[in-house]
């Protein structure tokens, strides 16, 4: 039987994977903190971190442990929140990148505010977002996914097709739709994270022989789209971005879509994290009906 005591400290310990800072936290010594954690190994028969370097490291059960450590003391928090018959059943945390947070996720996080659980927000990119959802410090992660994952269940929320920015003064601003070759001779604008996204774009380019690595390279689809006013170049983005009033979206369909998914850990005891799953995918399931 594993020690609830340790192994909550256990947690606090894996947010800050320092004994001082988590000791601290936590209202008890270094040396008490060592001895739980320490206990907690011997039952589990296995180190649960390791030091590399001057920086302490979770081994392999380090992390299978704390992710079991959150799971509970979210069971925990939500048992106790039933018990005291308050009116939030315990917090869900969703993690997303910053323009789903920025464009899409709006509505939706609204809906869910007015819901039975306190919702937190982490903004990361979507490798990161699938290991918060495994190490479960996030509870429901929308993203772009590249691959499969056993541990996680995935759904579709919405297709994105991509668009590239000009000044509405530009040679191509006239344009129904934007094909990679007439990007051939244009100073562009790309995104410096090399997630899917840039990947799928430079794939594109250089299928076409347009020649991206004289690029200017920006973080944040605003600040791309801002370079494009700028007159440093033109950008390729996913078109639900908004654009001010001197630029204009021409849909370049040469460009793959993109997938936005929800995603969740197969295995999660958190009935907030099911009923936030469920609020997305049927806010997708309108936002899709509804005529444009």
């Amino acid at each position: 039987m594993i020690d609830y005591d340790a192994l909550m400290a256990f947690a606090t310990f894996t947010e800050h994977m320092n004994f001082t800072h988590a000791a601290a936290e936590l209202f008890i010594s270094q040396p008490a903190l060592h001895k739980k954690v320490k206990k907690l190994s011997e039952q589990v028969d296995s180190p649960l971190y390791i030091r590399r370097g001057r920086e302490l490291v979770l081994t392999r059960s380090g992390r299978l442990l704390a992710a079991h450590a959150r799971q509970v003391a979210t069971m925990t928090e939500h048992t106790l929140a039933r018990l005291r018959e308050q009116e939030r059943l315990g917090t869900v945390v969703l993690t997303s990148g910053p323009g789903a947070f920025y464009y899409l996720l709006g509505p939706a996080i609204q809906a869910a505010r007015q819901g039975p659980y306190e919702l937190s927000l982490m903004s990361m990119h979507s490798p990161k977002t699938v290991e918060a959802l495994l190490d479960v410090r996030a509870h429901v992660a929308l993203g772009v996914f590249a691959h499969e994952t056993p541990d996680l269940e995935r759904a579709h929320w919405r297709r994105v097709s991509q668009m590239v920015v000009v000044p509405k003064t530009h040679r191509l601003a006239s344009s129904p739709y934007i094909t990679p070759d007439q990007l051939a001779n244009e100073s562009l604008v790309l995104a410096t994270h090399r997630g899917l996204h840039r990947l799928g774009v430079e794939k594109t380019l250089e299928e076409h022989g347009v020649d991206w690595r004289g690029a200017t390279e920006v973080t944040g689809w605003d600040v791309m789209v801002q370079f494009v006013s700028y007159g440093m170049g033109v950008t390729i983005i996913n078109d639900f971005v908004t654009l001010p009033d001197d630029l204009i979206g021409i849909p370049a369909p040469a460009f793959a879509t993109v997938d936005y998914e929800v995603a969740i850990r197969r295995d999660l005891q958190h009935s907030g994290a099911w009923w936030l799953r469920d609020l997305l995918l049927e806010f997708a399931r309108e936002h899709e009906s509804t005529p444009a």
